[in-house]
This record gives structure tokens, sequence and C-alpha cells, in this order.
């Protein structure tokens, strides 16, 4: 309880994002990273906009998809946007990546408080348990349906 108590707004939020990077992984599964189009050794959740730079979109799922170590790190271009970009046209379409791209004008900011973060927090565990035991691969479209379908779940983006 004092562990619990002593968390901060960062600490949550950290939490969350953890387990909606666990989450696009697993929707993701068996796919190729989003920015090379390769199978990834080691595989990230690769936000489309820097944490830092769009840190209200952290947690959103249709800006997270698997993206190999390499893709994902600082040195390549903090997440190789040009080749995210060409994923995401090539394996779900224009509209699609138009739409990833105007959520920054759709929530150009996103406050959530400690009790939101709590909240979400234990959503996406059960999230990540249920696509764990379901543990399929999942069509371009039907990834992009469960990405929204479990961002109204969290209610982060509603």
């Amino acid at each position: 309880e004092l562990k619990e108590s002593l968390k901060t707004h960062s600490d949550y939020c950290r939490e969350v994002d953890q387990l909606c990077q666990e989450i696009a992984r697993l929707i993701d599964k068996d796919c190729d990273c989003i920015s090379c189009q390769k199978p990834p050794k080691k595989k990230n959740g690769g936000h489309r906009y820097s944490k830092k730079a769009e840190p209200q979109l952290r947690h959103n799922l249709l800006v997270i998809f698997l993206q190999c170590e390499a893709c994902n790190s600082p040195s390549y271009g903090n997440g190789n946007p040009d080749g995210y970009d060409r994923g995401l046209e090539m394996y779900f379409g224009v509209d699609v990546k138009n739409e990833i791209h105007d959520l920054r004008i759709k929530y150009p900011t996103n406050k959530t408080s400690i009790s939101e973060l709590i909240q979400a927090k234990a959503i996406a565990k059960r999230i990540v348990s249920e696509l764990k035991k379901i543990n399929m691969v999942y069509s371009p479209k039907i990834r992009i349906e469960l990405r929204k379908k479990y961002n109204q779940r969290l209610g982060i983006y509603n």
C-alpha cells in the first residue's frame, strides 16, 4: 500500500504505456516490423510519434505498432518515421495512415488523472490476458479494428 501511495502520475503513465505496447505487440503477433517490413528479432511496441513530442498520444493503440528494435531506436531517426508511414500505407491503406496522422489534431492535449490511469491499467491488464488466451494472428483490417475497440475499452480517448 505504501509503495502504491508513493507512485506519481508519471509512474502510472509509464505502467499504462508498457501495457499498451504489449497489447500492440499481441495484436501484431507474427507480423513484420511496421517500418522495415522485416521479421523483428526483438519486438518493440513502436510509437509513430515519440512520447516526448506527442505525450497525449502515448496510450493510443492506433499509434503503436510492432517495430523491430533497430527501427525503434533513437539512432534510427527516432523510430524510422518514413518507413513507419510507408508500412502504415502498405498494410492498412492511405485512409488509415491519414487517420493516424490526424490524431495529433483530434487530441492536441489529453490530460488523464491518476484515477483514470489506474482504471486504464486494470482494463489493459485484462486485455493483455484476453489476447494471450486467444493467441491469434490477425489480418490488417482486424488489427485496426482491435486497436479501436481496445482504445474504447481503455477509455482514455473517448
